[in-house]
């Protein structure tokens, strides 16, 4: 998107999708840029593709999935999402995935349910804290990676650990600044800086390698 060219190209198209991983907000920034609607897609390999978009641009842009007609919804026992439709066999699959929904077909992603750590007694969802921690690093022109991940405490049982790549900044000042902008039970107990991130043939970090590889 910083290519003039390829912006022309892109913008020449009817509409196009994201899908796979979350969409970090320096990448949602940067989309604004287009004319072009860029969609983020939610699905899994039980439904074959995609059963909700999410508009990420434009003046219409949304915090919301919406699912496409045919397809219903609904939250099980633990918040997480259940889906049946054609894609499904008319059969109702449940996800790991926690939604909070606001009306009918229309959710908010939250993050997974096995992505919940047991801090001293304080559930922290992972997802969630890393959207908060992306917002004051951008507020604040901070520039690099990271990653949330758990790490076995002796005090709290499991504990927050945020890995790092590509940061100018030292640890004190990064400590500094999520102090001023997160709750004290949200910021991370351990830094870990990485010299580089492993990731997937696909382009994801790769969380638990990295994690290993620096433990």
């Amino acid at each position: 998107m910083n290519n003039p060219e390829s912006t022309a190209r892109l913008n020449k198209l009817k509409a196009a999708i994201v899908g796979g991983a979350a969409v970090s907000e320096s990448l949602k920034s940067r989309l604004q840029k287009l004319r072009v609607p860029i969609y983020s897609t939610y699905g899994m390999t039980e439904t074959v593709s995609h059963i909700a978009l999410k508009l990420l641009n434009g003046p219409e842009q949304s915090d919301y999935f919406k699912v496409f007609d045919g397809i219903e919804t609904r939250i099980d026992s633990r918040g997480c999402l259940e889906i049946k439709g054609v894609v499904t066999n008319n059969q109702w699959i449940t996800t790991n995935d926690l939604v909070q929904f606001h009306s009918e077909g229309v959710f908010t992603w939250l993050g997974r349910i096995d992505n919940i750590i047991n801090s001293g007694g304080i559930k922290l969802q992972i997802e969630s804290i890393e959207d908060k921690i992306n917002a004051i690093l951008k507020e604040n022109n901070y520039k690099g990676n990271f990653f949330l991940s758990k790490n076995t405490d002796e005090k709290l049982g499991e504990a927050l650990a945020f890995y790092y790549e590509g940061f100018e900044s030292s640890k004190s000042e990064i400590l500094q600044l999520l102090k001023k902008g997160l709750p004290k039970y949200e910021v991370p107990r351990y830094f870990i800086f990485c010299k580089y991130f492993k990731y997937t043939a696909s382009g994801k970090i790769d969380k638990l390698k990295t994690a290993k590889s620096n433990n």
